[in-house]
Formats: C-alpha cells, sequence, structure tokens
C-alpha cells in the first residue's frame, strides 16, 4: 500500500519540503497534489497557507527529471494579480511558458474595493501545467 501524506505550511514550498522529508525522500521523487489553500488574512493578497498531498512517485507517474531541484518544481506554479482576470492568467502563461490549452487555472481572490464599480478591481490566479491525461485503451 502506498503511503501518502499531507502536509500543510505558509508557503507551497515549505509544504513540498516538509511531505518529501517525512516520505524520506527528494521532493522531485515525490508527486505532489495541491489540495488546498487558505486565505487567513484577507488584508494581505494570496493564501498564507497551502496544504500538499504527497506519495513516492511510480515510474510511470515521475515527471521530473531526477535532477531536477524544488526552486524549478515551485516555479511550474504561477501566482499573479491583475486588473483582469485575462491579464493575470496571460502573465502567468507566460511566465511557464505554456498555452491556456496545457493549463489549469484557479482563481484565488477577487478584491473589490469599489460597490459602485461592477466587478473585481482586481484578481489573484494561480496557474499550473495541466498533467497529461492517461490514454485511453482501446480494445
Amino acid at each position: 500500500m502506498r503511503k501518502v501524506v499531507e502536509k500543510t505550511s505558509h508557503t507551497y514550498e515549505e509544504a513540498v519540503k516538509a511531505a518529501a522529508a517525512e516520505l524520506g525522500i527528494a521532493p522531485e521523487q515525490a508527486t505532489i497534489v495541491l489540495i488546498r489553500t487558505r486565505d487567513l488574512d484577507r488584508r494581505r493578497p494570496g493564501p498564507e497557507e497551502y496544504t500538499v498531498r504527497a506519495w513516492v512517485s511510480e515510474p510511470a507517474e515521475a515527471t521530473a527529471a531526477p535532477e531536477q531541484d524544488l526552486s524549478r518544481v515551485a516555479a511550474s506554479v504561477c501566482e499573479h494579480t491583475a486588473p483582469t482576470m485575462a491579464e493575470a492568467v496571460r502573465v502567468c502563461l507566460d511566465e511557464l511558458g505554456i498555452t491556456e490549452e496545457q493549463a489549469d487555472i484557479q482563481v484565488l481572490r477577487m478584491q473589490d474595493t469599489n460597490p459602485l464599480k461592477p466587478g473585481p478591481e482586481k484578481i489573484t490566479v494561480r496557474v499550473w501545467r495541466r498533467r497529461a491525461e492517461p490514454a485511453e485503451e482501446t480494445r
């Protein structure tokens, strides 16, 4: 049976490091899933708490090269705040070097400080590369 751990920390990188440490492996050898973020202080942009679930990658699950370091793993997730969702997403897609079809997009926060103006004034998004879908079996 596969050992699965969940770790929560104030940054994504720290949560990944803690999960990998509990598994006794390097972060590059783990499959990491971001399962929850929490915005603990509404005055600060973005979440202050990240929870990840991790397990040892099977050879077929491995997506990172063995020499890949944690900074490169963390760089595969982008968070950005902009006046529009389209602008925030575009900046992250450019930073990650992927297209919208290759990305999963999560709206983290919509700030609306002017109730007389329709729509939010700032939107914070998180963008990451979508994992490849498993190939369908042919019969």
